[in-house]
């Protein structure tokens, strides 16, 4: 940008300022112009792919029903920008804005890339707005130990968020995380223990350990608690989380019942105790009988799983195939095939 500077001459400037004032004057419009240029200076231009910019790109890193091929183009442009996308992300995880879940995909792409900012995430790590991306962030890039050691912070809510975090890990996430998980099922509220009984079946290690502490809590007097227990023990197939699963199937609430079923199909194929699996098929053909629609379709799926060693349940399955008007009907007819299929 060109700018013209006031002349010297006293006349020009001004007839009745001194020749003192006048250079003051032009100190000043001096200051003000190289203050100018450096905000110019500052202005960074965003990083961009083929004409697009980050910002546009991130939006395409969900896949929605109506185009669900974007999400591949943008993690490869995403690639492409590689660490030059750094500053932008790290702004939006930051600020907490409403596409800082994206940015956190963004980072997922990157992987050893965004290996960097690191420093920055550990650091955002303790602010409650950013501290759920930051945490994600983590452990997508590997780095989730200081995310445990985050589980003894005094804020409830970046625990809560580390919880959450280490849960989304699933199985990348280290065993070493178990035991402070474990941990903060006396921290937290007892309406919310349901969130750390989530994240420790998500990641789905160290069940010598966790196990016994699920199948404790299917005797919890709240509901969520023991139905996220049920659904937890199915991602640990061991012979010890049969018997609870199976005494689950006659709790009060619904939800419980039909965690239940889900997770002993889930378990099913590392079974090999065959009079455990009868036990299972008989008591999950009961449950083709009860009052629950969600019931009742998932003892049927959960039979199918089981495969050929049910054999004896296909005369209860075809009933419910057959009866058009039960919502599980369909999952009955298929689960018969499963159970026919000799080659599985």
């Amino acid at each position: 940008m060109a700018h013209s500077f006031p002349s010297f001459s006293e006349g020009k400037v001004g007839a009745n300022r001194s020749g003192a004032s006048t250079f003051l004057l032009f100190l000043a419009f001096v200051s003000q112009t190289e203050g100018n240029n450096q905000k110019e200076a500052a202005i960074v231009v965003e990083p961009s792919y083929q004409g697009r910019s980050l910002s546009s790109w991130l939006k395409d890193l969900q896949s929605t029903p109506g185009n669900p091929y974007k999400y591949g183009p943008a993690a490869y442009a995403i690639r492409q920008m590689g660490k030059a996308a750094l500053p932008d992300l790290l702004k939006i995880i930051e600020k907490g804005e409403s596409n800082a879940n994206l940015a956190v995909n963004a980072i997922r792409e990157l992987g050893p890339l965004a290996q960097p900012a690191i420093p920055k995430f550990q650091q955002l790590l303790q602010m409650e707005s950013s501290s759920i991306y930051a945490a994600m962030s983590l452990v997508y890039l590997q780095s989730e130990k200081s995310v445990i050691e985050t589980l003894s912070n005094s804020d409830p809510l970046i625990r809560h968020n580390a919880i959450l975090a280490l849960g989304y890990g699933g199985t990348r996430v280290d065993a070493t995380a178990v035991d402070p998980i474990i941990k903060q099922l006396k921290e937290v509220d007892p309406s919310e223990r349901y969130t750390v009984i989530w994240a420790l079946g998500q990641i789905g290690k160290e069940g010598e350990k966790v196990i016994p502490v699920l199948n404790e809590l299917l005797r919890d007097e709240n509901e969520w608690t023991r139905k996220t227990s049920a659904e937890s023990l199915g991602n640990f197939p061991s012979t010890q989380s049969i018997p609870p699963l199976l005494r689950a199937l006659s709790d009060s609430k619904a939800s419980v019942r039909a965690a239940a079923c889900y997770s002993l199909g889930m378990v099913s194929d590392r079974i090999n105790d065959e009079d455990l699996v009868k036990n299972m098929i008989i008591s999950l053909i009961k449950s083709l009988k009860d009052t629950d629609d969600s019931v009742r379709n998932n003892a049927a799926w959960a039979l199918g799983a089981i495969g050929p060693r049910a054999k004896d349940a296909v005369p209860a399955l075809s009933e419910l195939a057959n009866n058009q008007s039960d919502n599980a009907h369909q999952t009955a007819s298929a689960s018969i095939k499963h159970i026919n299929d000799r080659t599985r």
